[in-house]
């Protein structure tokens, strides 16, 4: 699934072919990318509404996954872009998050750019 705001009003409309490509890659394009979780659902007791969660509940969510004791892999990996807690949590320091933001489809695009950003993307368009 790509993003609904394909088009002319996508501000990452840049960016949009490396997330779609990320989105593939991990296995998030099945159905609603932007509310998978590791495993879709096994550590989180079924389908989860990500979208409309604050990014405090992805966070208490993310615990919750790590803490399931069928969890092998130790991973809180959720989202389009499979974010784990600990990349979120540095993101929201030093992106000033409160943590009453939700993690929608904005968000999680944003946060990936940003990631995207901190490895030297911008580089890339520019050929």
């Amino acid at each position: 699934m790509t993003n609904a705001l394909t088009g002319a009003g996508d501000r990452y409309a840049v960016y949009r072919p490396v997330l779609d490509l990320i989105g593939k890659s991990e296995g998030t394009d099945k159905g609603d990318g932007y509310n998978e979780t590791l495993n879709y659902g096994a550590y989180t007791g079924g389908d989860v509404d990500l979208v409309s969660m604050t990014l405090d509940q992805i966070d208490a969510l993310q615990t919750k996954m790590l803490r399931h004791p069928k969890n092998k892999l130790k991973s809180s990996a959720l989202g389009r872009y499979q974010i784990i807690r600990t990349t979120l949590r540095t993101m929201r320091q030093q992106l000033d998050l409160t943590g009453r933001e939700k993690f929608d489809a904005e968000m999680q695009d944003r946060l990936a750019c940003y990631l995207l950003g901190q490895r030297s993307i911008d580089k890339w368009p520019a050929g």
